[in-house]
């Protein structure tokens, strides 16, 4: 996963990336291509993301790219 504070709440939360998958309505393997970077993630799915993890975090810094 190319989203390090994303990987953060999802522990917080308690939810893994199938979880979060099925909350989305997508396959695990769907959301995994999305969130390595091999599928586009869009705005909307960033959003969806953000909703259903009821985080406070804004998206900017829940998206925030880690450094290489």
């Amino acid at each position: 996963m190319t989203f390090p504070n994303l990987r953060v709440e999802m522990v917080r939360k308690g939810i893994t990336q199938t979880e979060l998958a099925k909350m989305l309505g997508m396959s695990d393997s769907t959301l995994s291509l999305k969130l390595r970077g091999i599928q586009k993630l869009t705005f909307a799915d960033t959003l969806a993301i953000k909703d259903a993890l009821e985080s406070d975090i804004p998206v900017e810094k829940l998206f925030e790219a880690e450094d290489d």
